[in-house]
């Protein structure tokens, strides 16, 4: 059976406010985000549909809390939670929150909606080009 743990993940992303370990599962992108301090991710988001992520993520909050916007109402994790974010969604985390949460490889837009900037790109649990997870540089 496929695993990955935060110390085995390949992929390592020094993010500003965020560490970021990643990896593949089959079908699966798994992340593992540390914040070192609380973001929002409002700003970069922009220029994606709505300046919402269009990615549907589960996941698990170790630590912390974790705000999540929607055009029509606010959800809170915090620590010990499981949860699901749905397609259009804005996240923010306090300093210290730690989880872990996953996105299907197949949640595939255009690439004429794909948007990198120096410290973004978007791709919804993939790093090829033309899909849709956040990942800083």
């Amino acid at each position: 059976m496929p695993k990955i743990s935060k110390e085995s993940a390949p992929n390592i992303q020094e993010a500003g406010p965020a560490f970021d370990a990643s990896g593949d599962l089959d079908d699966y992108t798994v992340e593992f985000v540390s914040n070192r301090q609380g973001h929002s991710l409002v700003e970069l988001l922009k220029g994606l549909p709505d300046d919402r992520c269009p990615c549907p993520h589960w996941g698990y909050l170790f630590t912390g809390k974790i705000t999540v916007n929607y055009a029509d109402h606010d959800e809170v994790y915090e620590g010990g939670d499981a949860y699901y974010m749905s397609p259009g969604h804005i996240p923010a985390a306090e300093t210290g929150s730690e989880s872990s949460f996953s996105s299907a490889l197949g949640s595939r837009w255009p690439k004429s909606m794909r948007i990198s900037r120096p410290t973004l790109s978007v791709s919804c649990g993939s790093t090829e080009p033309g899909t849709a997870a956040l990942r800083g540089s």
